[in-house]
């Protein structure tokens, strides 16, 4: 798809995928595209979704979120964070 992303976070989403694992959480997925295309939505098409309701309560608190993130440090292969596995961040190991 030209000019289309993949983005997460469960704003207007047209299914749950679970990248195929028996049991695994399902994410809400969305694929976005800069002009009108066939299976992704428009960016005017989600700009004009969030700007009320749940879909724009939902985006507020994502964006909120990201505004908290935003001067943390970034993840790479040897950061710790709650639930990540110890031995993995020692040596490296892009698990995450």
């Amino acid at each position: 798809m030209k000019n289309a992303a993949l983005l997460g976070g469960g704003l207007i989403s047209p299914g749950l995928m679970n990248c195929g694992r028996e049991g695994a959480r399902q994410h809400p997925r969305i694929f976005v595209s800069q002009s009108k295309n066939p299976g992704a939505r428009s960016i005017d098409a989600l700009k004009s979704a969030i700007s009320s309701g749940h879909a724009g309560e939902l985006w507020q608190r994502i964006f909120q979120k990201a505004e908290q993130d935003i001067g943390a440090e970034p993840l790479v292969p040897s950061s710790m964070f709650p639930g990540r596995n110890e031995g993995a961040a020692k040596h490296n190991n892009p698990d995450y």
